[in-house]
């Protein structure tokens, strides 16, 4: 129920099974997350589920089960900030970094500058 603006209350994050004749269910729980989500990728083996918040800036990675099911978050050491906004993450090709683009804006009258960046991470 959120959207650019307004963080809404319900998100959450489902693994969804692809029937023979192209219908879907959920595949296992609905797991609630935190706060809107603005992308969600998987690794190279589809071993785990990333997930990037931009209000405010974070990033979760949880299991993906043999069956298709999301789990539980993995905890992750402490991370330094993810500047204002995240905005995206993927997995390198190699499979050992991962990308996280943060967005910047511009300095306002009621506002200082915030930098984008390109965060680089060891990924494993």
């Amino acid at each position: 129920d959120g959207r650019p603006g307004s963080p809404g209350r319900e998100h959450y994050v489902v693994a969804l099974r692809v029937g023979e004749e192209g219908d879907l269910a959920i595949q296992g729980d609905a797991i609630p997350l935190p706060t809107r989500p603005v992308h969600i990728s998987t690794d190279r083996d589809g071993k785990h589920v990333l997930i990037v918040f931009p209000l405010p800036s974070g990033l979760s990675v949880r299991r993906i089960d043999d069956d298709g099911s999301v789990l539980a978050e993995i905890a992750q050491p402490a991370i330094p900030s993810l500047g204002k906004t995240a905005h995206q993450i993927l997995v390198a090709p190699s499979g050992d970094r991962c990308v996280l683009p943060v967005r910047g804006d511009d300095a306002t009258s009621r506002s200082p500058e915030f930098p984008g960046a390109l965060l680089i991470f060891a990924y494993r």
